[in-house]
């Protein structure tokens, strides 16, 4: 039985797809099986392309679906059919380097309280590259997970029996399937990421604005619906539109009243989750802090929190701002 198990969906991926496999089997760690599920009415040569790879590699073995599953239901038949310990996420379009399986295993075998591991990822694009480098601390994760989607999901890799055990599986009426996953498992076991460049995504530029807008919104709800598993806290469904991470409503926001009834509505907010966490003490106290800290720079300079920055308490997320001032002037004047 293999210790990975790697599930890759496809729908018309063949484009990358080669390159995808490339980097699975250049592994260093070669303990693994490939489940690739090619969707129903993909009309590309991906399945060809997987046959061939499994003709030559006994590991790699082909999921027709007879049916239209959607990404979701994929990833979820992947998770039920897997025969290995742990299950590592993989993209057609997608890059692992060749040390990831080795590391994740190894970081889960001495961390057995952690049921899922990602790790930093390069995300190119046509017009732009940058890497993405989440949280690694757990704490830290835990508390940004609570704003933001902070595993890049073509990087995890998850431990199948907490996966079953507490029924985590994919949820397709959700366009962010992914994130809305790991709000539901920051209560049932505990996230980390390994701060080293593991993945490259590939991401396309064509999304239109109304799914764009689709997700905005989704996203502000799927936080809401965090802040009240973990903290018991109620967010206003006419609020949940400021808890949107994918762009910086404040920044953007043209009236200037308008603007600061909405930063004073979003630092009520993030005051609440702090009193609701110190009633709950379901994230750590200083993770927490550094998170608030950092979402309150973001809104209000749209800046990252210096990280020097020493936070005691609710009242210091707020403070110093005439430094925050002062930098983002410099940076206006090209100083």
């Amino acid at each position: 039985m293999p210790r990975i198990s790697v599930v890759l969906p496809i729908k018309n991926g063949a484009e990358r797809l080669r390159t995808a496999l490339d980097s699975i089997q250049s592994q260093t760690y070669s303990d693994w099986e490939l489940l690739a599920i090619n969707e129903f009415g993909s009309v590309d040569n991906s399945a060809e392309i997987i046959r061939e790879y499994g003709d030559k590699d006994k590991r790699i073995r082909l999921i027709q679906n007879s049916e239209r599953l959607g990404l979701a239901e994929s990833l979820n038949f992947g998770i039920r059919e897997a025969a290995g310990e742990y299950i590592a996420r993989m993209d057609a379009d997608d890059i692992s380097m060749p040390e990831r399986f080795q590391k994740q295993v190894d970081f889960l075998d001495l961390n057995p309280d952690v049921g899922i591991c990602g790790t930093w990822q390069i995300h190119e694009g046509k017009h732009r590259k940058w890497v993405h480098r989440p949280p690694a601390e757990p704490t830290l994760l835990a508390a940004a997970m609570l704003f933001s989607c902070e595993l890049c999901h073509s990087t995890v890799m998850m431990r199948k029996s907490i996966l079953l055990e507490n029924e985590l599986f994919y949820d397709g009426s959700f366009f962010a399937e992914d994130f809305e996953l790991w709000t539901r498992a920051l209560c049932v076991t505990r996230l980390a990421n390994i701060p080293e460049i593991l993945g490259l995504y590939h991401y396309g530029e064509n999304i239109t604005s109304n799914k764009m807008a689709a997700l905005e919104t989704e996203h502000g709800k799927l936080c809401a619906v965090a802040m009240k598993r973990t903290l018991g806290l109620e967010i206003p469904e006419d609020k949940c539109f400021l808890l949107n991470s994918w762009r910086n409503i404040f920044k953007n926001e043209k009236s200037r009243r308008k603007r600061r009834e909405m930063l004073d509505c979003y630092s009520d907010i993030l005051r609440q989750v702090w009193e609701a966490n110190l009633r709950t003490s379901f994230f750590n106290n200083k993770s927490l802090l550094k998170v608030l800290r950092n979402r309150w720079v973001w809104a209000r300079w749209n800046l990252r929190s210096e990280n020097d920055d020493a936070i005691g308490d609710i009242q210091d997320v707020f403070k110093r701002e005439h430094k925050i001032a002062r930098k983002r002037i410099r940076e206006f004047m090209g100083r």
